[in-house]
Protein backbone atom coordinates (compact mmCIF):
# COMPACT_ATOMS: atom_id res chain seq x y z
CA UNK A 1 0.00 0.00 0.00
CA UNK A 2 2.39 2.33 0.57
CA UNK A 3 4.07 2.17 -2.59
CA UNK A 4 0.46 3.12 -4.26
CA UNK A 5 0.13 6.38 -1.79
CA UNK A 6 4.53 6.81 -2.38
CA UNK A 7 3.28 6.67 -6.44
CA UNK A 8 0.06 9.29 -5.85
CA UNK A 9 1.98 11.37 -3.83
CA UNK A 10 5.03 11.24 -6.20
CA UNK A 11 2.23 11.74 -9.42
CA UNK A 12 0.59 14.68 -7.39
CA UNK A 13 4.14 16.52 -6.75
CA UNK A 14 4.81 15.98 -10.39
CA UNK A 15 1.65 17.84 -11.17
CA UNK A 16 1.97 20.60 -8.78
CA UNK A 17 5.20 20.92 -10.76
CA UNK A 18 3.67 21.24 -13.84
CA UNK A 19 0.91 23.65 -12.89
CA UNK A 20 3.67 26.24 -11.20
CA UNK A 21 5.80 25.65 -14.55
CA UNK A 22 2.30 25.73 -16.60
CA UNK A 23 1.90 29.55 -14.85
CA UNK A 24 5.21 30.89 -14.81
CA UNK A 25 5.31 29.93 -18.55
CA UNK A 26 1.89 31.66 -19.00
CA UNK A 27 3.40 34.82 -17.31
CA UNK A 28 6.39 34.41 -19.78
CA UNK A 29 3.89 34.06 -22.68
CA UNK A 30 1.60 37.25 -21.21
CA UNK A 31 5.17 39.25 -20.54
CA UNK A 32 6.24 38.31 -24.08
CA UNK A 33 2.90 39.53 -25.54
CA UNK A 34 2.85 42.49 -23.84
CA UNK A 35 6.66 43.59 -25.20
CA UNK A 36 5.82 42.55 -28.76
CA UNK A 37 2.85 44.99 -28.55
CA UNK A 38 5.05 47.68 -27.15
CA UNK A 39 8.26 47.23 -29.99
CA UNK A 40 5.23 46.87 -32.83
CA UNK A 41 4.00 50.29 -31.88
CA UNK A 42 7.54 52.22 -31.27
CA UNK A 43 8.21 50.27 -34.90
CA UNK A 44 4.90 51.55 -36.17
CA UNK A 45 6.07 55.03 -34.94
CA UNK A 46 9.13 55.04 -36.50
CA UNK A 47 7.79 53.82 -39.67
CA UNK A 48 5.61 57.18 -39.99
CA UNK A 49 8.21 59.87 -38.69
CA UNK A 50 11.00 58.34 -41.42
CA UNK A 51 8.07 58.74 -44.14
CA UNK A 52 7.74 61.90 -42.87
CA UNK A 53 11.25 62.44 -42.86
CA UNK A 54 11.62 61.84 -46.28
CA UNK A 55 8.43 63.81 -47.43
CA UNK A 56 9.98 67.13 -45.85
CA UNK A 57 13.50 66.29 -47.58
CA UNK A 58 11.78 66.02 -51.07
CA UNK A 59 10.26 69.08 -50.60
CA UNK A 60 12.68 71.13 -49.42
CA UNK A 61 14.80 69.97 -52.31
CA UNK A 62 12.29 70.59 -54.65
CA UNK A 63 11.54 74.21 -53.44
CA UNK A 64 15.48 74.88 -53.24
CA UNK A 65 15.59 74.03 -56.95
CA UNK A 66 12.33 76.27 -57.87
CA UNK A 67 14.73 78.82 -56.26
CA UNK A 68 18.10 77.99 -58.15
CA UNK A 69 15.01 77.73 -61.30
CA UNK A 70 14.21 81.99 -60.54
CA UNK A 71 17.65 82.42 -60.10
CA UNK A 72 18.64 81.25 -63.80
CA UNK A 73 15.04 82.81 -65.20
CA UNK A 74 16.32 85.67 -63.72
CA UNK A 75 19.39 86.12 -65.20
CA UNK A 76 18.17 84.81 -68.59
CA UNK A 77 15.47 87.75 -68.44
CA UNK A 78 18.60 90.55 -66.92
CA UNK A 79 20.66 89.55 -69.99
CA UNK A 80 17.74 90.09 -72.34
CA UNK A 81 14.90 87.36 -72.75
CA UNK A 82 11.47 87.66 -72.91
CA UNK A 83 11.40 91.00 -74.87
CA UNK A 84 14.64 90.80 -77.51
CA UNK A 85 14.51 88.13 -79.87
CA UNK A 86 18.71 87.35 -79.29
CA UNK A 87 20.46 88.09 -76.24
CA UNK A 88 21.10 91.95 -75.96
CA UNK A 89 24.40 91.29 -74.29
CA UNK A 90 26.22 91.24 -70.92
CA UNK A 91 26.50 94.78 -71.25
CA UNK A 92 22.98 95.23 -71.42
CA UNK A 93 22.16 93.10 -68.36
CA UNK A 94 24.66 95.44 -66.49
CA UNK A 95 23.57 98.38 -68.08
CA UNK A 96 19.90 97.04 -66.99
CA UNK A 97 20.87 96.04 -62.91
CA UNK A 98 22.46 99.20 -62.57
CA UNK A 99 19.76 101.24 -63.25
CA UNK A 100 17.89 100.03 -60.01
CA UNK A 101 20.03 97.45 -58.23
CA UNK A 102 17.89 97.30 -55.11
CA UNK A 103 14.91 96.97 -57.13
CA UNK A 104 16.81 93.27 -59.12
CA UNK A 105 18.51 92.23 -56.51
CA UNK A 106 14.95 92.14 -54.50
CA UNK A 107 13.07 90.73 -57.23
CA UNK A 108 15.78 88.07 -57.54
CA UNK A 109 15.78 87.55 -53.87
CA UNK A 110 12.50 87.74 -52.60
CA UNK A 111 11.46 84.66 -53.90
CA UNK A 112 14.53 82.68 -53.87
CA UNK A 113 14.29 83.85 -49.62
CA UNK A 114 10.74 82.63 -49.78
CA UNK A 115 11.06 79.04 -51.28
CA UNK A 116 14.23 78.62 -48.77
CA UNK A 117 12.06 79.07 -45.64
CA UNK A 118 9.35 77.67 -47.08
CA UNK A 119 11.32 74.42 -47.50
CA UNK A 120 12.85 74.87 -44.06
CA UNK A 121 9.56 75.56 -42.40
CA UNK A 122 8.33 72.10 -43.93
CA UNK A 123 10.82 70.10 -42.92
CA UNK A 124 11.02 71.31 -39.96
CA UNK A 125 7.47 70.83 -38.88
CA UNK A 126 7.02 67.51 -40.72
CA UNK A 127 9.82 66.49 -38.24
CA UNK A 128 8.49 67.16 -35.20
CA UNK A 129 7.32 64.45 -33.25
Amino acid sequence: MTSDSDDLERQLREKVKLRRELGDLEEQLEQNLKLRRELGAKIAKARDRNAKDRVGWALYWILLALAGIWVVNWLWMLHGGFFGLQSAGVEHAIEVFMRNPLGQLAFMGVPVLMFYSLGRVIRYLLARE
